[in-house]
C-alpha cells in the first residue's frame, strides 16, 4: 500500500494510479563531466514536457565529489592532485543542490 504524507503531517491515501512509463537508458560508462551534463539536459526537457520519465543507467570513473563551503573537504584528501590524476581519479565540485516538499515524498508500505 502506498501512502502519502501531506502538509498537516497526516497520511492520505494516494491519488488514483497512473498509468506512467519510465524510459531505461543504459548509457555504460562515460566520464563524469558528461554524465551530470546528460542528467542536467535530461532534467531540462523533462520540466519542459519534451519527455516522459527517464531512469539513467550510468556509470562513471573515481571521482572525489566535493563540497563548495570552505575548502570543501580538500583538507581530507590525502593524495597530491598529481597523484590522483595519474590513478585516473577526478575531483570535481558540486553545486548541485535538491529541494524536496514533504507533500511530494510518497511511502511504500
Amino acid at each position: 500500500m502506498l501512502l502519502a504524507l501531506d502538509h498537516a503531517s497526516r497520511f492520505r491515501p494516494p491519488p488514483e494510479p497512473m498509468n506512467r512509463t519510465i524510459e531505461i537508458r543504459r548509457v555504460g560508462l562515460l566520464p563524469y563531466a558528461e554524465g551530470l551534463a546528460l542528467q542536467r539536459s535530461l532534467v531540462e526537457d523533462r520540466q519542459r514536457g519534451r519527455i516522459d520519465d527517464v531512469l539513467l543507467l550510468v556509470e562513471h570513473p573515481h571521482v572525489l565529489t566535493l563540497g563548495v563551503r570552505g575548502d570543501g573537504g580538500r583538507a581530507h584528501i590525502l593524495e597530491t592532485a598529481e597523484r590522483l590524476a595519474r590513478l585516473g581519479v577526478v575531483v570535481e565540485t558540486s553545486r548541485i543542490t535538491a529541494r524536496v516538499r514533504l507533500s511530494d515524498i510518497r511511502f511504500s508500505i
